[in-house]
């Protein structure tokens, strides 16, 4: 399946699934992928039959020239 055929099955069944059902899966940063959009489609197709607590959230934060926190944007419980 290509990734535009993939999105759309995506976005077909996403809005279903429950927001804030539990506590959220800790981030390992070493695990993380150089580019993280790219596993992104198939890692969420498998964290819903999964079971995995929110795995349509996520929260993206901005800092400035000295570190510190500048801009937050949170998705959780939102589907376009």
């Amino acid at each position: 399946m290509g990734d535009r055929e993939h999105g759309s099955a995506v976005r077909t069944w996403l809005p279903g699934v429950e927001v804030g059902a539990g506590p959220l899966t800790e981030f390992v940063p070493e695990r993380a992928p150089a580019v993280p959009a790219a596993p992104f489609p198939l890692w969420l197709s498998e964290a819903v039959p999964d079971g995995l607590h929110d795995p349509h959230a996520l929260t993206l934060s901005t800092v400035d020239e000295a570190g510190a926190p500048a801009n937050t944007a949170s998705t959780a419980g939102r589907c376009a």
